[in-house]
């Protein structure tokens, strides 16, 4: 057959398998490489939010701030696109924080032992979270002092006199 790879788990023991028999494994009936339909493919996915979850405790607080984010934003913003720009950023902070514990996982993979190499992969994979939280900070300022700005300028024109007026308009405006 082919040659034998010692392949460790992380809760079993060692095992022998062959490349031609974890080939198998990986390529379906039609040769194509992945799952074999999109349904997997979304368990798959899935079940890489539960780890991510499972795995760094600070997914929670994350989730929960966004959550937040999100129901404020929906309530008192108006127009779509702003409330659009909140929800794609939560939504790619989200991402970065999951590609960021994926990063860190990959790297403990490879040993636990310190290497700077390792450490630098991880303090990169933190940056690029980083930035996107301060990016969706940033455009969450943005569009409340719009709000803010805009609401003003109706009050001072006598557009908006009374909070149903600035319900209508956050909720109608497109």
């Amino acid at each position: 057959m082919g040659k034998k790879k010692k392949i460790t788990h992380e809760m079993s023991t060692q095992t022998d398998i062959s490349y031609e028999d974890n080939k198998k494994n990986i390529i379906n009936e039609n040769n194509e490489w992945g799952s074999k339909n999109i349904l997997q493919k979304i368990y798959f996915a899935l079940q890489g939010c539960s780890y991510g979850f499972k795995k760094d405790k600070s997914m929670y607080l994350l989730l929960a701030i966004l959550i937040t984010v999100l129901i404020l934003s929906v309530i008192f913003l108006p127009g779509l696109f702003n409330k659009g720009i909140i929800i794609f950023f939560s939504f790619i902070a989200l991402s970065a924080e999951l590609i960021n514990t994926s990063i860190e996982e990959t790297v403990d993979r490879i040993g636990l032992e310190y290497n700077v190499l390792s450490k630098n992969a991880k303090d990169l994979s933190a940056a690029a979270s980083l930035i996107i939280y301060t990016g969706l900070i940033i455009v969450c300022i943005f569009a409340i002092a719009s709000c803010i700005i805009k609401s003003d300028t109706l009050h001072k024109n006598k557009i908006i006199e009374n909070t149903g007026g600035y319900i209508c308009q956050t909720f109608c405006e497109a």
